[in-house]
């Protein structure tokens, strides 16, 4: 029943519908867009791939695992010698650690491991 000049109306209405629907999104982006840039200082990169100021530990333990001989980190349960030189390794390698779950990129340190550990290390 639609002749050629409902098929152009209906055309314009989804073009209409479509313009609309883009202003309404740039509408929503704009303080997006829009909002000053905060400078922020030199970003500091830490083992974990997190960039910024590392959070403070909420109870540092006894055992800081950025400055800790070989000896110190086997004191820590389920750490042997194998376990402290690999946290020593990946240290030297990538970066002071900043969070427990840094740990975590440490081979043989799983989620339980951590666990036990999180109470009796600090990081600063």
């Amino acid at each position: 029943m639609a002749g050629p000049k409902g098929r152009r109306w209906e055309r314009m209405r989804q073009a209409v519908g479509t313009a609309c629907l883009c202003l309404a999104v740039l509408a929503m982006l704009f303080p997006v867009i829009t909002a000053p840039r905060t400078v922020r200082e030199t970003d500091t990169y830490y083992a974990s791939g997190r960039t910024g100021t590392p959070l403070p530990t909420v109870a540092p333990g006894n055992v800081n695992v950025n400055t800790a001989d070989l000896e110190t980190l086997m004191t820590l349960p389920g750490v042997g010698e194998v376990i402290a030189q690999r946290i020593i390794d990946l240290r030297e390698q990538v970066g002071r650690f900043s969070y427990p779950e840094d740990l975590l990129l440490v081979s043989g340190i799983g989620e339980k491991r951590l666990e036990a550990l999180r109470s009796l290390i600090c990081f600063e």
